[in-house]
């Protein structure tokens, strides 16, 4: 049942995403409409690089995903950021799957400012393993950016696989292009879009929106297009320790349940 379960859930995301996995996780990505390219704290370096320099804090995040419907579908990450005066640097080890299948991504990212906006890059160590032994492995480089038009309006672009890479000399890894827009109207409204656009498959589209009190309690809702899903999250803040749960439905892989903690170690020098 477990290895009918995995080969469905593969081929669910490979008509859905345009490659077995997304590689994209953060619960408060997830909770609004899965936005993720628009994020801007710790979780940059599992979702977006181009956003790196945003984060003012040295931190390091925590994020796992279950499907209750897919046994053997879930799954983790974990990340670093550290921001210096030249810059900021990023690291993450990623894994999906189970003794059956599974994925695994490490990553070494940078990001610095530049006026308005930032620019970031992330090399990718990639493994592919199946229960029967084949392991096929690449690297990859993924590029992003964020741009401040007006106070409170960022535009985002992120591109995975650039370098059009291939696994082991024989199939080419996914390659995506995201270009997002996140408003903030105010301290305690947050609206973000997202169209992702796989080079080999249709684009969906992505909403979510993001209401905080006293910045230390935040409900996020969002919604997607192609495939349609439903989101909802909840997120708190004490001290130094941000925590996030999500959970998003899709007719095809029920529900996908999130839960992220951020712990910001130290701020950035000269701050």
């Amino acid at each position: 049942m477990r290895y009918l379960a995995t080969f469905l859930m593969i081929a669910c995301f490979d008509i859905i995403q345009g490659q077995s996995v997304s590689p994209f996780i953060a619960a408060k990505g997830l909770g609004r409409g899965g936005v993720y390219s628009t994020l801007t704290d710790a979780s940059s370096i599992l979702n977006n690089a181009g956003a790196l320099a945003f984060a003012d804090q040295t931190g390091i995040i925590v994020s796992s995903e279950v499907s209750p419907l897919l046994p053997g579908a879930n799954r983790s990450a974990v990340g670093i950021v550290i921001p210096y005066h030249w810059g900021t640097l990023g690291a993450s080890i990623y894994r999906f799957g189970d003794d059956v299948y599974s994925e695994q991504i490490a990553g070494i990212g940078y990001g610095n400012r530049l006026g308005i906006g930032s620019l970031g890059v992330r090399v990718n160590a990639i493994q592919y393993r199946s229960s029967n032994g084949n392991i096929r492995t690449g690297v990859s480089v993924d590029f992003g950016g964020v741009t401040q038009i007006i106070p409170g309006l960022f535009v985002t672009a992120y591109g995975t696989n650039l370098s059009q890479s291939n696994l082991s000399g024989q199939e080419i890894l996914p390659s995506r292009l995201l270009a997002g827009l996140r408003y903030e109207p105010n301290s305690s409204w947050i609206i973000a879009t997202e169209v992702e656009k796989d080079l080999l498959y249709a684009a969906s589209w992505r909403l979510g929106i993001e209401h905080s009190l006293r910045s230390r309690i935040y409900f996020r809702t969002g919604i997607g297009l192609h495939p349609y899903s439903y989101n909802w999250g909840l997120g708190g803040k004490r001290n130094k320790i941000k925590a996030d749960f999500a959970m998003a439905f899709t007719q095809a892989t029920g529900w996908r349940i999130q839960a992220s903690a951020i712990y910001e170690i130290r701020s950035k020098p000269g701050k």
